[in-house]
């Protein structure tokens, strides 16, 4: 096959719509919706977006129950009603970070709630839910953090049963209740105090 003509198939094939899953929500119990008509495209983690009035409203597959979906809302439900038309946008919650998100604010769903604009797509998209990286291909332990007192470790002193002293004295007011406490803050607090 000639480059032109594998080019010529390519674009062809970016021409077809996909394939789009409507389901219809049948029940709303306080914040669970019940979607049913997805078929065998339900699957527990999926993403719907419900048409709402005048915003739409994203929802997670939670469960399935007796051929419907169970599913919680990330935003108000207000104004769904029974009827209303939930397309499936998606099987796994993905997010392309990028360098440019470093000192932005985002919510849970990695939209921007800083007021600086819209945040760009990184190259590679990450599974949200996704396991941690394998343990011999992450980088190194970096170098030990300072901590307030100018230490970069910390040790507790250790405690037994005989070092709570519950006496009137030391229960009354603010002060500590026991001989450990006042061992860890000398321990830890500044020579000067």
């Amino acid at each position: 096959m000639s480059a032109a003509a594998l080019a010529q198939a390519a674009a062809a094939i970016r021409q077809i719509a996909p394939v789009t899953r409507y389901g219809s929500v049948v029940g709303v119990r306080g914040g669970l919706l019940e979607i049913c008509g997805l078929g065998d495209a339900a699957r527990v983690g999926a993403r719907l977006r419900i048409a709402s009035g005048s915003q739409d409203v994203l929802v997670e597959i939670a469960g399935m129950e007796g051929g419907r979906a169970l599913c919680a809302a990330f935003s108000d439900i207000a104004g769904i009603a029974t009827g209303a038309r939930a397309l499936l946008v998606g099987h796994q919650a993905v997010i392309s970070p990028d360098d440019n998100w470093l000192g932005r604010v985002i919510d849970g769903l990695a939209r921007p709630v800083d007021g600086r604009g819209a945040l760009s797509r990184g190259a590679v998209a990450r599974v949200v839910r996704g396991g941690p990286p394998n343990a011999t291909a992450r980088a190194r332990v970096g170098r030990k953090i300072a901590t307030v007192y100018g230490r970069s470790t910390y040790s507790r002193p250790s405690v037994s049963a005989n070092d709570w002293d519950y006496s009137p004295a030391r229960v009354s007011g603010n002060r500590c209740c026991c001989r450990c406490w006042r061992a860890l803050l000398t321990a830890t607090s500044p020579s000067s105090v």
